[in-house]
């Protein structure tokens, strides 16, 4: 998928929508205690301590308030077009093959969304409801093949608080919608396990365009 530049998460590093992973566990170290194991970060010349991930997935599952996110995109649809040509295309590309890769396979994205001109007149409260949307649960921790593995979970409760309140700012509605309330395009079972990193890009992508197509209405 192509790369997307993103500011870095709330809670840690960010590069172009890449995640940096500690190496494998340094077999010179001690043996670990259960439930963790030990990588040696390059970056920070440190050995840290990573919780198994299925320990992580139930903990997420159990809290309603994850504190680890991470902003897949902050890009509005106006600015992707003010890209380079290569890189505004190769997005084309992969956002048309996740469409209808995950929704009907002759179904076409939305094409309308607001201009910048549009965006400076939504409510602060609106741009940060979408800015929140976009931004992803990330869990983390050690696979069983001892490599870090990392997955991503769009969350629903923020998809419902940017519905209720694009719904309570715009009083005066069509009374046939156009384009369809925006959900997460990603299959559920996906959602459940937690997606890859490029599956979660897409995945943002497509919620982006659905959500400015559903403003722009």
């Amino acid at each position: 998928m192509a790369s997307l530049s993103c500011p870095p998460s709330p809670t840690g590093t960010s590069s172009p929508i890449q995640v940096h992973s500690p190496a494998l566990p340094d077999p010179t170290l001690p043996i670990p205690e259960t439930g963790c194991s030990l990588f040696y970060d390059s970056h920070a010349k440190t050995t840290v301590s990573v919780p198994s991930f299925f320990e992580q997935l139930e903990a997420y599952k159990a809290t309603e308030d994850w504190p680890i996110l991470w902003m897949m995109i902050n890009k509005r649809m106006y600015e992707l077009e003010e890209m380079e040509i290569t890189e505004k295309n190769s997005i084309r590309k992969d956002l048309l093959y996740y469409y209808k890769k995950w929704h009907r396979a002759r179904s076409e994205p939305p094409k309308l969304y607001p201009s910048k001109k549009d965006w400076l007149k939504q409510k602060p409260g609106i741009q940060e409801s979408f800015k929140a949307l976009l931004t992803f649960d990330m869990v983390s921790g050690y696979d069983l093949d001892k490599s870090l593995l990392t997955k991503y979970f769009p969350n629903e409760k923020r998809l419902k608080e940017f519905l209720m309140l694009i719904d309570n700012s715009f009083p005066i509605k069509p009374k046939v919608p156009f384009f369809p309330k925006p959900y997460w395009s990603a299959p559920i079972a996906f959602r459940r396990t937690g997606l890859s990193l490029e599956d979660a890009g897409a995945t943002a992508l497509l919620m982006g365009l659905q959500a400015e197509a559903w403003i722009f209405e």
